[in-house]
């Protein structure tokens, strides 16, 4: 009889101990396959909830030199100059901003903007209008109500209603532009999306801005 309780005891304790172990096998593949999704979500994605901007910038020859120094709060982006008016970026939201290039402060590529509600640059304001797929739709940049349409692959607008045409390059699988051009005007932008160049009648007068910039700063949802 003692045995036989003895033997009863043990596989009672071999059964908890292997329902424990099981259990917690199912948590550790449950943590792996979850670690896995967020791992793949973010792998290769093209889309992020944050638009990331350079905290200095500096703008030598061409048509618009100067040094801007720049912070963040909540989702305004101000740069102040060592001389000349402060710009002022108000954005939607980290997604929308993250899906186009950032302009040097002292200069404005109306047609790519993207995510950008409004650029006050001193007292003259800028604003930009989006449909539901985060696309602009019009802009005016102290000239007039601008709409734009035909939008390639990427969501930027190819044809606009004073008679302009945008032309982008990408690099291999990029979403971002690396050159617009449009109207004897080119800017160039870096792998993070950043503008490092502005090209004022690139055909002939070619006047040359050279844009750098540094530090890293973030607008999130």
């Amino acid at each position: 009889m003692k045995k036989k309780f003895m033997f009863l005891a043990t596989a009672l304790v071999l059964a908890v101990f292997v329902s424990v172990n099981c259990k917690k096998d199912e948590k550790d593949d449950s943590t792996g396959v979850a670690a896995l999704l967020l791992a793949a979500s973010g792998s290769g994605s093209s889309t992020s909830n944050c638009v990331n901007l350079p905290s200095k910038w500096t703008g030598t020859g061409g048509t618009v030199p100067g040094v801007y120094n720049c912070t963040v709060s909540g989702k305004v982006y101000t740069c102040i100059p060592t001389s000349g008016s402060t710009v002022v970026v108000t954005y939607a939201s980290g997604t929308a901003g993250a899906l186009g290039p950032v302009d040097f402060p002292g200069l404005t590529n109306q047609y790519a903007t993207r995510g950008i509600t409004s650029k006050l640059v001193g007292t003259s304001n800028n604003t930009f209008t989006y449909n539901t797929s985060n696309q602009q739709t019009a802009h005016d940049v102290g000239s007039g109500t601008i709409t734009v349409s035909n939008y390639d692959s990427n969501g930027f607008p190819k044809s606009a209603s004073n008679g302009f045409t945008i032309t982008y390059t990408y690099a291999s699988g990029g979403k971002i532009p690396s050159t617009v051009a449009f109207q004897g005007n080119e800017y160039t932008y870096d792998s993070k999306g950043w503008q490092s160049k502005y090209a004022f009648d690139p055909t002939i007068a070619n006047v040359i801005t050279t844009i750098t910039a540094e530090g890293s700063l973030s607008i999130c949802n």
